[in-house]
């Protein structure tokens, strides 16, 4: 990414604001799943650039170093503590490439037909082009938190079905309703 471009990540990242639980989930299984997306490869190399240690995740103080090269170092040190505290999701105390790229992209590359397909045959364990309550469960989890609003709604158009499965069409309506949410 060139100077511009890892402005306008840092943008994203500092406008991030924790998302729904299922969002996450799923958003998170969709980045795992098409790390070949040039946006998700260009990210990751910003990733990687920010990751002066190569363990494969990000400190504070990481990010603070790599938004100094780009800003002030008052500015980088208040916008590394706020990116930190949203985009680190699961708490481990450092943010993962799969949190970084959740909260760096463009959401609409996540919901574009093409990644959606992808994802739905990916889902689709049992390839019959339906999705059931079964199925979800294997990316958000058994201890999912079936309080999550995303997650009642998701069960409601489940069970509204005649075979309790979704298509791909009413998954893709789904997400977008998830994104707009």
């Amino acid at each position: 990414l060139d100077r511009v471009a890892k402005a306008s990540t840092l943008e994203e990242l500092s406008s991030f604001d924790t998302i729904n639980h299922f969002q996450l989930r799923v958003f998170s299984f969709i980045v795992r799943h098409i790390q070949d997306h040039p946006e998700i490869q260009k990210l990751g190399n910003f990733f990687n650039e920010l990751d002066q240690d190569g363990n494969g995740t990000l400190s504070q103080d990481e990010l603070f170093q790599g938004f100094c090269a780009l800003m002030g170092e008052q500015r980088a040190l208040m916008l590394a503590a706020k990116i930190f505290k949203s985009v680190d999701l699961d708490g481990s105390g450092e943010i993962d490439f799969t949190e970084f790229i959740v909260a760096a992209v463009d959401k609409s590359i996540l919901l574009e037909h093409e990644m959606l397909d992808i994802a739905f045959k990916m889902i689709d364990k049992d390839g019959n082009g339906r999705l059931s309550e079964e199925e979800f469960r294997e990316i958000v989890g058994n201890d999912f938190d079936v309080g999550d609003d995303m997650w009642r709604m998701l069960l409601h158009m489940l069970r509204e079905s005649p075979t309790n499965e979704i298509t791909i069409a009413q998954f893709r309506e789904f997400m977008a309703t998830v994104n707009a949410g």
